[in-house]
């Protein structure tokens, strides 16, 4: 007789089942990957499948184990865009919403003050006012994502080991196959070599 399971779980809807199984192979290349960021080489890892597939639940127990690592892990959800902009300011708010959450209120204030002092214009970060609001109409949003990061990145290296930026559904980002291209080397850019 053959043992029919019936997944009591609705294919995509992202909820984290009571027990994780299988995914070992790609939870052991992240945990090589975050150990390699964690010690100063920063690593990037795609999660790529099918719809219903278990990419978010997977992204779930990435979380767990980077926060078991002392990370700070962002979870955050592409836009639906066509606007690189609009791609950076989602992963802003996502960021700041997370440290929010997280209740750090003195970081926060502490941040805000640090950014205000950047090249002497103003500066609002992260939720601190959402992304960095330079006066040059030329600064690309890989260089707005890069300072944030970096300023970011400052404050919770006292603290954390890493920040750990899981982005869900960046295959839907949009439907224009070169947009999708530009944003996703967008974060590309800002992430290479690492920050510092």
């Amino acid at each position: 007789m053959i043992n029919n399971m019936v997944n009591p779980f609705k294919p995509g809807s992202g909820l984290y089942p009571p027990y994780f199984a299988g995914r070992k192979r790609e939870i052991n290349i992240f945990i090589d990957r975050l150990k390699q960021t964690i010690h100063g080489t920063p690593m990037h890892m795609s999660v790529i499948g099918d719809w219903a597939s278990g990419k978010t639940v997977l992204l779930k127990k990435l979380k767990e184990t980077s926060e078991s690592e002392n990370c700070f892990v962002c979870r955050i959800i592409a836009p639906n865009t066509d606007s690189s902009t609009v791609f950076v300011n989602t992963i802003s708010k996502s960021i700041a919403n997370e440290i929010k959450l997280k209740k750090w209120l003195s970081f926060v204030e502490n941040l805000r003050s640090k950014l205000s002092k950047i090249w002497g214009f103003g500066v609002t970060a992260f939720g601190f006012g959402a992304s960095l609001n330079l006066k040059n109409e030329g600064v690309t949003p890989q260089f707005d994502l890069k300072i944030g990061l970096t300023t970011i990145w400052n404050e919770l290296q006292k603290e954390h080991k890493a920040i750990i930026l899981l982005i869900d559904d960046l295959d839907t980002v949009t439907d224009n196959k070169a947009r999708r291209k530009e944003i996703r080397l967008t974060l590309l850019n800002s992430l290479r070599g690492g920050i510092e």
